[in-house]
């Protein structure tokens, strides 16, 4: 209920820009790779591999600066890592929390073809998960319904159509609700950190 009207106040907003700016206005898809990890769970590494893909719109500015909301699906979470000796720490094996957000970024052109990009999101999850594989599934209960987090990167076009994006996105406040008394030894303060690269397809521009 709630994604569906997210998803029907994104196509509302985004039919009001273009309608009443056209010009400066362009449209497009979004899809790439996140490495993911948790801190606060006792591990470290980007680890985890997950999918985000979603669409967005961008209004211009100027000729300098434009703004951007996207709406996207990405996958997050933690994953321990095994070495000669066994297990390296953790609490689990893999903790998935995958989410529908709402990037809110001003792009700024800064050097050349180079853009930096910065911004803040607010994320709603939709799958959460966490596998032991010595215990079966573990209680996933402990992971907060909304995430905000800011986001840094940068973007290079590499024609009219095509531009690749790096990014570093990272929680603000704590994914983890105050108590969750099965891993109640570990701090309860977590906080979700990405790596992102993605492919940007523009599809409309006026």
């Amino acid at each position: 209920m709630k994604n569906g009207l997210l998803l029907i106040l994104y196509i509302c907003f985004t039919q009001y820009i273009y309608a009443q700016q056209p010009k400066g206005f362009d449209a497009g898809v979004l899809f790439g790779l996140n490495a993911t990890q948790i801190d606060g769970d006792a591990m470290g590494g980007f680890n985890k591999l997950g999918l985000r893909g979603g669409f967005y719109v961008q209004r211009n500015l100027n000729k300098k600066m434009a703004y951007r909301i996207e709406m996207a699906y990405s996958q997050k979470g933690s994953k321990r890592i095994y070495d000669e000796f066994g297990a390296v720490g953790g609490i689990w094996d893999k903790a998935i929390s995958d989410y529908i957000e709402v990037p809110l970024l001003l792009k700024y052109h800064a050097y050349k073809k180079i853009d930096a990009l910065g911004g803040i999101s607010t994320g709603y999850i939709i799958r959460k998960k966490v596998e032991n594989y010595t215990y079966g599934e573990a209680s996933s209960d402990f992971f907060r319904k909304l995430e905000s987090s800011f986001i840094i990167g940068v973007s290079y076009p590499v024609n009219s159509k095509w531009s690749v994006e790096a990014r570093y996105q990272q929680s603000i406040l704590s994914v983890a609700k105050s108590h969750f008394p099965i891993y109640s030894s570990y701090t309860n303060f977590m906080i979700h950190k990405i790596l992102s690269f993605q492919l940007i397809y523009k599809l409309q521009q006026s």
